[in-house]
């Protein structure tokens, strides 16, 4: 049966304001996501300054490389590769870091960090790390679409230091386009929103990147 003409009138009326918001906001959200797209692709890389530690944030080979890469290069002092889990062994790292990391001078220099399962996890085991050796400066290394996130829960964690972003670029960003691609970006960029706002601990501990 259906509703009154007045109801169904009251309850266009009523509705009409929210659906107005929902279309605001969605439309914020496409515009912001685009910005951010651009951001990501282009991600240039700049000249890196030397720092006293380097930082990797787990999630791909890639960025472990070139962690050990810019230690090995004497970029920085010391390396913490956080997040790699309790279970972590160096046989899972990919040949060329452990090529590199045969290298006893090398491998003493690198910390794996094991307790984090979150970004925010990551920016407090970076702390710690870093007030023990009495570190100012670091060089912060994740995937380029995860870079905005990471680097603004770093510098809250930090607000004292300085933090060089280095960002790579993972096999997934080769083809942006895809429909898997796209996904991975539009959560990110959720994420970083989340953040934005300070309402990133909503997702917990066991948030992934």
């Amino acid at each position: 049966m259906a509703a009154p003409a007045p109801l169904r009138r009251l309850i266009g009326r009523r509705a009409a304001p929210l659906l107005l918001a929902l279309g605001l906001i969605a439309a914020c959200w496409s515009v912001g996501f685009g910005l951010f797209l651009r951001a990501v692709l282009a991600a240039p890389q700049g000249d890196l300054h030397p720092a006293e530690g380097i930082v990797v944030l787990t999630g791909g080979a890639v960025r472990i490389d070139e962690g050990v890469r810019l230690l090995k290069a004497g970029i920085g002092r010391a390396l913490l590769i956080s997040g790699v889990g309790e279970r972590f062994r160096i046989a899972e790292l990919s040949p060329e870091s452990r090529r590199l990391l045969a290298d006893p001078a090398l491998a003493a220099l690198v910390t794996f960090g094991r307790a984090a399962t979150s970004t925010r996890g990551n920016a407090e085991e970076a702390r710690a790390w870093a007030e023990a050796r009495g570190y100012h400066s670091l060089i912060l290394v994740t995937a380029s679409y995860h870079m905005p996130r990471a680097r603004l829960v770093f510098t809250r964690a930090m607000p004292g230091m300085v933090i060089e972003p280095w960002a790579v670029s993972p096999p997934a960003m080769r083809t942006p386009w895809r429909g898997a691609t796209l996904r991975l970006l539009a959560l990110e960029y959720t994420k970083y929103l989340l953040a934005r706002a300070g309402l990133d601990r909503l997702g917990g501990e066991g948030e992934r990147r």
